[in-house]
């Protein structure tokens, strides 16, 4: 008698699965080391903020850069205007389209100076530019925003 052969589709069948597992665990980890770097850098981004505002604070008391124009004098923002200059801050510095976490965004609002009124100030920024002209969703429920095709 004839020793009977492997049966190559179910090792075949068993390689795929242990993959799949260890690629599950593979894309688990770098999805909560990713959200990690997103905390981690929303908070670099108030922290630059609060010094670069500091900055130019000095630097326009000692007169070595001029005084800011009065439509920017005020830097706590709300409803139209909160979206109004929310999209403009992310077509500056995400002007080649590429996808914004909504953390990232609220960073590079707070870089630039602007406070957002609210007694959650992260909560309404995402609910005011959800709804914002010039800007689309990147897939459901992934908080990624881009400027808006056209």
């Amino acid at each position: 008698m004839h020793e009977a052969a492997p049966d190559l589709t179910q090792w075949s069948d068993a390689l795929l699965r242990d993959e799949r597992v260890a690629l599950l665990h593979r894309v688990a980890d770098l999805t909560r080391r990713a959200e990690l770097h997103r905390q981690l850098a929303g908070q670099l981004e108030i922290e630059l903020a609060a010094r670069a505002r500091l900055l130019r604070e000095i630097e326009e008391l000692m007169e070595l850069r001029p005084q800011l124009r009065l439509e920017r004098l005020d830097r706590q923002l709300r409803g139209r205007r909160l979206q109004e200059v929310a999209v403009e801050v992310l077509s500056s510095r995400a002007s080649d389209g590429r996808p914004v976490h909504y953390r990232e965004w609220f960073a590079y609002l707070r870089a630039e100076g602007y406070e957002v009124a609210g007694r959650d100030p992260l909560a309404t920024f995402l609910a005011q530019v959800s709804r914002a002209e010039g800007v689309e969703r990147v897939g459901a429920r992934s908080g990624l925003y881009r400027v808006a095709a056209g």
